[in-house]
């Protein structure tokens, strides 16, 4: 999913987040970049969403860049 986001491949970067989240759903990375993405594509509610999900899994996950604590 990085490496598809780095290249400016957004939607392959995406459905690599998803399957991550599908392959081990307590992962807390694949939720963050998924976040990130859906706020660059405009979709703040998704964002929310995976923040969310992520803040239950880890409350005290560090929002490195600052753009979801927000939400």
């Amino acid at each position: 999913g990085i490496f598809n986001r780095k290249l400016g491949k957004i939607e392959s970067a995406m459905r690599d987040f998803s399957k991550a989240i599908v392959v081990a759903p307590r992962a807390r990375c694949p939720y963050y970049e998924r976040a990130l993405l859906k706020l660059h594509l405009g979709d703040r509610e998704g964002a929310k969403e995976d923040w969310q999900k992520l803040l239950r899994i880890d409350p005290e996950f560090d929002d490195y860049y600052g753009k979801l604590r927000s939400l």
